[in-house]
């Protein structure tokens, strides 16, 4: 029996693509960084965490110079946050179920987002990399989610919308739907979809 139902937020719960691309750019001239094309930001940042963005193309900035930044900033771009259609009805119907947010995102950028998008009352837990968890592809998020539940893989699914995403679900072992992306257990193209996974009526 499913239990539980773990989400990626970003381009699953959340439409914040605009967001972080306007703001990841707004950061990279700021500091002094050449701006990058979309095509670069899909390929190479969009789902990575934070952390390695940083490391990679603001090399002289450190992860906590960049959150400070970011939160900073966060009102000047917040307008471009968007809940998807259908998110707050699957939440609602998924009542019965515990809700795990696992997002690659600072903890303090994922609660604003949440908030600003009026879904973190159905959130139970939100998990994000810190210095005892690591960043989606590993695994760490999802299982300490399931230790926080007290449940064993197959008690939960993991819902994600990019290659980082599903190689983090495989590395935990819990079955793995791909919201429109192949690599995962199934793969879904509406979040509603998720209810019969889930054996949810």
């Amino acid at each position: 029996m499913i239990k539980a139902i773990f989400f990626d937020m970003d381009g699953v719960l959340v439409d914040s693509y605009e967001f972080w691309y306007r703001l990841f750019n707004f950061t990279l001239k700021h500091f002094k960084y050449p701006e990058m094309r979309e095509e670069e930001f899909n390929e190479k940042i969009w789902g990575i965490s934070t952390l390695e963005a940083v490391q990679r193309y603001l090399p002289k900035n450190t992860d906590k110079e960049m959150a400070e930044f970011y939160l900073e900033k966060y009102a000047e771009f917040e307008k471009y946050f968007r809940t998807y259609p259908d998110t707050i009805s699957v939440l609602k119907k998924l009542k019965e179920k515990k809700i795990v947010i696992v997002s690659n995102t600072h903890m303090e950028i994922a609660e604003e987002e949440l908030k600003k998008c009026k879904i973190r009352s159905y959130v139970d837990i939100l998990l994000c990399p810190n210095e005892n968890l690591k960043p989606k592809p590993y695994p760490d998020m999802i299982l300490e989610g399931l230790r926080q539940l007290k449940l064993k893989k197959e008690e939960a699914i993991f819902v994600g919308d990019t290659v980082t995403d599903m190689a983090a679900g495989r590395a935990a072992g819990i079955m793995t739907i791909g919201l429109r992306i192949d690599g995962g257990n199934r793969k879904i193209d509406k979040l509603e979809e998720i209810f019969d996974i889930a054996g949810v009526r």
